[in-house]
């Protein structure tokens, strides 16, 4: 076991409870991290006490299930030992294990992280773990092409979402392909019944698809658990050449949220505990 590992990984879940921004990389953390679950494997020794089994190439196990009034039952596993201890008796055997081999062979399950710990505990239900299975944060973006000239209503949006962007701004300064972000509200009649929060993003160039759509995943799931309430967010992206009609208002008549400092990027422990 790595307990300078685990306790990095607890003090990150600690933080992603309240602030969404910390959600991605949490998650990331977790999907290569050891966890532990109750159950045994085929060895046949007694458990005595709390025991450890790590599981080996070909190894049979049997992982204990609980009882629950919402899902009817769920797995329990835990980040540490110290936080296992807080939910199983001393005469229980236990197993350590990626966190992503659990995913995989559990999948369909519902689980859950860290129950009955006093600082945070996670259900993780069926879709959400085919998400980061698939190294995705949530139900992907969906792409919007205006094809043809539209006309849309855009400015500032009258109850400004404070908390979004200040989670989206701890988000960016994590993510150095993101230069500048801006913020407006549209509304499209076309498309939509009510205005919809606008995200203008000025990227790097030269990256790759898949790691577009990695960026749009990670900040389409902090605004979205950010947001007070429910409601639609559009992401576009301002090229250097465009300078015409959505691109232009945002950079001419709005100010950026996110600038990115020049500057040699902080690095993960420091961003933590910082």
């Amino acid at each position: 076991m790595d307990t300078i590992k685990e306790e990095i990984l607890e003090s990150l879940f600690a933080k992603a409870v309240h602030e969404p921004a910390y959600r991605p990389e949490f998650l990331q953390q977790l999907l290569a991290a050891n966890v532990y679950c109750v159950g045994h494997t085929d060895r046949n020794d007694t458990a005595i006490d709390i025991q450890e089994r790590h599981l080996s190439t070909g190894s049979n196990i049997q992982l204990k299930s609980w009882d629950d009034d919402e899902y009817t039952s769920v797995l329990p596993f835990f980040t540490s030992l110290e936080k296992m201890r807080l939910a199983i008796s001393e005469e229980e055997s236990f197993i350590c294990l990626p966190a992503k081999t659990l995913f995989e062979m559990t999948f369909g399950s519902r689980l859950v992280l860290n129950p009955q710990s006093p600082d945070a505990s996670k259900d993780f239900i069926p879709d959400e773990i085919d998400y980061l299975l698939k190294g995705e944060f949530g139900t992907s973006p969906e792409n919007y092409l205006i094809e043809e000239d539209t006309e849309i209503l855009i400015g500032q949006p009258a109850d400004y979402p404070t908390f979004m962007v200040e989670q989206l701004t701890i988000l960016f300064a994590t993510e150095t392909d993101v230069k500048a972000a801006y913020l407006a509200q549209m509304f499209n009649q076309r498309r939509d019944e009510e205005p919809s929060l606008l995200i203008g993003l000025e990227l790097n160039e030269g990256l790759s698809k898949e790691h577009v759509q990695d960026l749009h995943s990670k900040i389409s799931r902090v605004a979205y658990d950010s947001m007070q309430e429910q409601g639609l967010v559009d992401l576009i992206h301002m090229l250097d050449d465009d300078q015409e009609g959505v691109v232009a208002y945002l950079r001419d008549e709005t100010e950026p949220f996110y600038v990115r400092a020049q500057g040699k990027k902080k690095g993960f422990f420091a961003r933590l505990f910082s």
